[in-house]
């Protein structure tokens, strides 16, 4: 498992929003073009009967990737452009979620970058700062 490859990766441009795409988009070609992502649908299936070997996997290739989504993401709550309150896992979870459900589930072939950059889009018009007149007390849920 030491040799896995990483998927924290991605330079920081100044943008959130090009971060988050350039974030995605590591880990959707990860998944598909390295041998730590193809293995993942394997080891979903056998979690129940080898949770170490999970675990040392979810340990090595998905938390450091998580890891580096949930920084960009408390970045952006520090600079006021991300609602103070969102929930940074369950964001994580959207935005990961899309992605592998498209490919796990057979439709690689329609994860492009552009529909990556239609995922961030769409995460972050609900959970970025409203300013303005009402903004108040606005949430990420709400």
């Amino acid at each position: 498992m030491g040799t896995l490859a990483d998927v924290s990766g991605g330079v920081q441009t100044g943008s959130l929003r090009d971060d988050l795409v350039a974030w995605l988009n590591t880990v959707r070609r990860h998944s598909i073009q390295t041998l730590s992502g193809r293995i993942m649908p394997r080891l979903l299936a056998e979690k129940e009967d080898h949770p170490d070997l999970f675990e040392t996997y979810r340990r090595q290739v998905m938390v450091p990737a998580r890891d580096r989504v949930g920084m960009l993401l408390r970045d952006g709550i520090v600079s006021g452009e991300l609602c103070p309150d969102i929930d940074i896992e369950m964001i994580i979870d959207m935005l990961i979620g899309s992605v592998a459900y498209w490919q796990y589930t057979g439709h690689s072939r329609d994860v492009s970058g552009s529909r990556v950059t239609g995922v961030v889009d769409t995460v972050l018009r609900g959970i970025r700062r409203r300013s303005g007149p009402g903004a108040a007390g606005v949430s990420a849920t709400g």
